[in-house]
């Protein structure tokens, strides 16, 4: 009996709560989004080099595009007011 007391006693304490499973998916998407910056971050040079002078209005027009699309999610969580 005192066995099976020790064995729920440490699985108890070796349980995760709520709050680190909430610390390791904004760990994750923060990591994600690293990725993400050091992928754009290296193909922008040659993105600029091949567009030209026609980078900057693309540049804004995909920017707005995202724009667009984390208003319409946003919008589909009930999060912002349309």
């Amino acid at each position: 009996m005192l066995n099976s007391l020790l064995m729920e006693l440490k699985i108890l304490a070796s349980s995760t709560s709520f709050g680190d499973g909430a610390a390791a998916m904004w760990e994750g998407l923060g990591k994600a989004l690293a990725k993400v910056k050091e992928g754009v971050y290296a193909i922008m040079p040659e993105t600029m080099i091949f567009l030209g002078d026609a980078w900057p209005i693309l540049l804004v027009i995909a920017v707005s595009i995202v724009w667009k699309i984390l208003f319409a999610f946003l919008g589909m969580l009930n999060i912002r007011k349309v």
